[in-house]
């Protein structure tokens, strides 16, 4: 076949069912709801070398945090049209601009500005999920509270991104994103650390609030933990207390867990503790309840003893419910057991021999059962698709359009290059369904298609 017919051929399988998206602004941007999105005019094919940058009006990104390169990078924005946007993940229901129920904003933000005074519009569409590798992905270089070496930038987008996976500071606040390491900072991050340190009786003391490779890759990690609020299930109910935060290991082991403990016996778990919403608060209810990682389970009044060598049917059930948690194949698992019922050690014990248990003599664990979480093998941090310029996790005709319609202002050849070998790639959607977009009709997308290759052509001339 014609190598320049190829294009053609490759693009009529898509026609059917490519969806596309209408951009009205000069300048078109994307980025992702955890990340640090960079805007970066002065490196853009459109831009010439030396322009200068003025009237920036970001009244369209309210509600959403914007710092430019004079903070995060020592660079003045009027010579480096340079800054970073940081999109609310709290800011994330309908009324307030979302476009699905992922987590965190998704949607597409407008602003406006002069280069070499003359006026310019740009958008910034943001999509679910974060960035774990590449551009994007949280930088680091041991920032820690105090530190006069920290980076800024690599500060504001660690901050980002423990704010979009839900650790806040001591007392409840959120994370603030100004590319400085404070306190609110440090504590968050220790509770962060303390999630996937794991071990027993892990608290914030345990960690060394350093931002190294480690906590970077975890800040990155496919898997990071989230920590969020429980809500109950046809498997579980939560008693109403204080203490009803955990990482999303936890919670996963507890919506697993349950769901075989009640196939096992009939009965409903009911969490009676995990964390508070900042995990210090625990301190004043269960000294280790601290980051996320414990569980308490309720069990049956009639087990609220020490055991009597007697292994009866409520006790069988707290056993068979310990069994199912540690079979639960979650992202989160069971690494010990507290009870103060020797008939439910023994019984767990001779159940699971190779999990730790622990006896508490002191009686305080009668009336519940306490279950220490562990993390999961860290996953490798996710990159984006080259060729995929919405970042909707495929390679397909939308790209195309993105490419068509900023050709020249954010594409260059190349990048149409890129697409067209990367054509038909895709990987799992960042933690959320992509955002539909509508189908466009068969004859404008060949448009669109022949549009792309004249356009080449022409720049080749």
């Amino acid at each position: 076949m014609p190598s320049k017919l190829r294009p053609f051929v490759l693009l009529a399988a898509l026609l059917a069912t490519a969806p596309q998206a209408a951009h009205a602004a000069d300048f078109g941007f994307f980025g992702r709801s955890g990340d640090a999105i960079e805007i970066n005019f002065a490196a853009l094919p459109g831009v010439a070398a030396g322009s200068a940058f003025s009237g920036l009006n970001l009244a369209g990104f309210s509600g959403h945090t914007v710092l430019a390169s004079d903070l995060l990078a020592n660079q003045p924005f009027e010579s480096a049209g340079r800054f970073w946007v940081f999109p609310d993940p709290a800011r994330n229901t309908r009324a307030l601009g979302d476009s699905n129920a992922a987590r965190g904003f998704q949607g597409t933000l407008s602003g406006s500005l002069l280069v070499n005074g003359a006026a310019k519009t740009f958008s910034v569409t943001v999509q679910p999920g974060y960035t774990g590798s590449g551009l994007g992905a949280v930088g680091q270089s041991s920032e820690a509270l105090g530190r006069a070496a920290n980076n800024p930038l690599f500060v504001a987008q660690q901050q980002q991104r423990l704010r979009y996976l839900g650790f806040v500071s001591e007392g409840g606040a959120p994370v603030a994103v100004s590319g400085v390491f404070g306190a609110g900072t440090d504590s968050a991050l220790r509770t962060f650390q303390g999630a996937f340190i794991g071990g027993i009786n892990t608290t914030q003391a345990n960690t060394d609030g350093i931002i190294g490779p480690t906590t970077a890759g975890w800040l990155n990690a496919q898997n990071a933990p989230i920590f969020q609020e429980i809500a109950p299930t046809a498997a579980y109910t939560v008693s109403a207390v204080s203490e009803r935060f955990a990482t999303s290991w936890t919670l996963d082991l507890i919506a697993k867990g349950s769901v075989l403990a009640k196939a096992a016996t009939g009965i409903t778990q009911r969490v009676t503790a995990l964390s508070t919403a900042d995990g210090y608060g625990s301190s004043a209810i269960h000294a280790t309840h601290r980051v996320g990682t414990d569980i308490d389970l309720a069990t049956a009044s009639s087990t609220h003893n020490w055991g009597d060598g007697v292994t009866s049917t409520d006790e069988a059930n707290v056993v068979k419910h310990a069994v199912a948690f540690v079979d639960a194949a979650a992202s989160g698992r069971v690494i010990r057991f507290i009870t103060s019922n020797q008939d439910i050690y023994d019984g767990i014990r001779a159940a699971r021999p190779s999990v730790p248990l622990y006896y508490d003599t002191s009686g305080g664990h009668q009336d519940h059962l306490h279950i220490d979480v562990g993390p999961p093998t860290r996953s490798a941090g996710r990159t984006n698709l080259a060729g995929d310029f919405n970042l909707d996790d495929a390679v397909n005709a939308a790209d195309l359009a993105v490419w068509q319609r900023y050709a020249g202002a954010n594409y260059a050849g190349s990048d149409y290059l890129t697409w067209q070998r990367r054509l038909g790639a895709s990987q799992p959607a960042a933690l959320a369904a992509a955002v539909a977009q509508n189908v466009p009709e068969p004859t404008s997308l060949a448009l669109l298609a022949c549009s792309a290759l004249l356009w080449l052509k022409r720049s080749r001339l």
